[in-house]
């Protein structure tokens, strides 16, 4: 009997184990929601988001006093497969991925892309991204020279990009990343 149970316990304990998700939702606040489509709102009118493509990544983090950060930007192709995030959330019917920094950084941590997590993460995804094409190496002709292109250099804010910090009275203010 003591076996049977013994049994019975260990393959439940599996089966929990294997069903759960390797990516879990976030459930936004009333203000985190609010804020999150007021993002959204500027990369559809600022055309960040296009064909109803594109993505808000976060990166939470805290700053020197404390506060709770976030830093926003538009994600629009499937860049983030090289570093998947392990939390999503929905804001309307727009999705938003979670990233975890470093203490008192905006730096994301790296989190290892698993078939697992990838799957976990295209089922929710649907189409909503699109897809990052292969890296070419290209050319340009300067002074009569074949050099590697550098591409573009952007100056000011380049990809939309917003910090949130939540203050410790409940009030939230926002900045633009220069």
């Amino acid at each position: 009997m003591k076996k049977i149970i013994v049994l019975f316990l260990c393959s439940s304990l599996f089966l929990k184990a294997y069903s759960q998700k390797p990516c879990s939702e976030y459930t936004l606040s009333p203000q985190e929601k609010m804020i999150v489509s007021h993002y959204i709102t500027s990369c559809i009118q600022d055309h960040w988001f296009v064909n109803n493509k594109g993505v808000v990544e976060i990166r939470r983090f805290v700053n020197d006093k404390g506060e709770k950060c976030w830093y926003m930007t538009a994600l629009i192709d499937d860049r983030y497969k090289d570093s998947p995030p392990t939390e999503y959330a929905w804001c309307n019917a727009d999705l938003v991925f979670f990233y975890e920094t470093a203490p008192k950084s905006s730096e994301r941590k790296k989190n290892t892309p698993t078939p697992e997590l990838l799957a976990c993460l295209e089922e929710v995804l649907y189409d909503k991204l699109y897809i990052r094409p292969p890296a070419k190496t290209q050319y340009i002709v300067v002074s009569g020279k074949r050099i590697v292109n550098p591409g573009r250099r952007c100056v000011g804010n380049c990809a939309n990009d917003q910090i949130v910090t939540f203050h410790q009275n409940g009030d939230y203010s926002k900045s633009i990343v220069p």
